[in-house]
């Protein structure tokens, strides 16, 4: 069996997190979250370990995607980032994004 994901979600609310993760198992994956929705978290979370993708949700303003895509590279890691559209798509733009990376 594969090991889970370790998915970075930028998102304002906590109790948000179950749909997230059932709209991925229903995708197919297992996986990790790790929720941030300030910049010194996302500074932290990055420093602590790599991730395999980042679901950015754009209605979190104070963590605009410039800014993500930046600190990911100050900390050297070339991660996926998914925008957070909708629950019921979201499977699929992680399958795309992960199709890219191997293309």
């Amino acid at each position: 069996m594969p090991s889970p994901l370790h998915v970075l979600l930028i998102r304002l609310w906590i109790h948000k997190l179950e749909p997230v993760r059932a709209a991925l198992r229903d995708a197919g994956f297992d996986v990790n979250l790790t929720r941030v929705d300030i910049e010194p978290a996302l500074h932290a979370a990055l420093t602590r370990r790599a991730f395999d993708l980042v679901i950015h949700d754009p209605d979190v303003t104070g963590l605009p995607r410039e800014t993500i895509e930046a600190r990911l590279r100050e900390h050297r890691h070339a991660t996926p980032i998914v925008t957070l559209r909708s629950l019921a798509t979201l499977g699929e733009a992680v399958i795309r994004a992960f199709a890219h990376l191997r293309n």
